[in-house]
């Protein structure tokens, strides 16, 4: 019986501690998460600024066709 109460005191012991380190991945899991999210978050702020400046480079393109043509109409 005493055995069995000692086997038992360690099981919950070991227990206890899973938790723990259960607790601590998921507390490191956590914060790796929010680090992403700020990653996420700068990304799509790059996406957009490039979506802006494709955007300007497209209206800068077609004004240069657009003047390219001027030039090669016959006067």
């Amino acid at each position: 019986m005493l055995a069995e109460l000692e086997d038992m005191e360690r099981r919950i012991a070991n227990m206890g501690k899973t938790i723990e380190e259960k607790d601590k991945v998921l507390q490191e899991n956590a914060k790796t998460i929010e680090e992403n999210a700020k990653t996420i978050e700068e990304n799509a702020r790059t996406i957009e600024e490039n979506a802006k400046t494709i955007e300007e480079n497209a209206r800068a393109l077609e004004e240069k066709d657009r003047l390219i043509a001027q030039l090669r109409k016959p006067r």
